[in-house]
């Protein structure tokens, strides 16, 4: 471990003058000491974070169109006779499950083909690496022998 940490305000490190004490809690001793932001620090930060505000919100306007698209593609390739199940059962998850309003707005897109639903899944960021344990805790031992080292 270091010796001391700084925080980050505005991606810039900071290291004031004050530091909070971080004592092992077995022993009481310090085991590290971490920049204790002023007053001043935390308005600078709350002011960075609004300025950020529609910078952020642009990034996450802007991958709307293209995921928009594809889904409505994929939906057009499915065959007729499953393409309502498929339009009422579209699942997000990842990162674009964290965009607040990114599911209502696909959902609003699937009016374009008859309607549909769109879930978003309820820890979005995790949901993919839980199915993978999931699908390796049920993999046979032999099929562990075909993976790369």
């Amino acid at each position: 471990m270091k010796d001391d940490y700084p925080f980050y305000l505005a991606n810039q490190p900071a290291n004031p003058n004050a530091d909070l004490l971080v004592r092992d809690k077995y022993t009481g001793e310090v085991a590290s000491r971490v920049a204790m932001a002023s007053a001043v620090d935390i308005d600078r930060a709350i002011a960075a974070a609004v300025d950020a505000t529609e910078p952020m919100r642009a990034a996450c306007e802007s991958l709307l169109p293209a995921v928009r698209e594809t889904m409505l593609d994929l939906i057009s390739r499915v065959q007729p006779e499953y393409q309502d199940r498929v339009r009422n059962n579209v699942i997000l998850s990842g990162g674009s499950g964290l965009i607040r309003g990114f599911g209502l707005a696909l959902q609003e897109a699937l009016e374009e083909v008859g309607g549909g639903r769109v879930r978003v899944v309820a820890d979005p960021l995790h949901v993919g690496a839980d199915g993978g344990l999931a699908l390796a805790m049920d993999a046979p031992a032999s099929e562990w022998d075909k993976v790369a080292a």
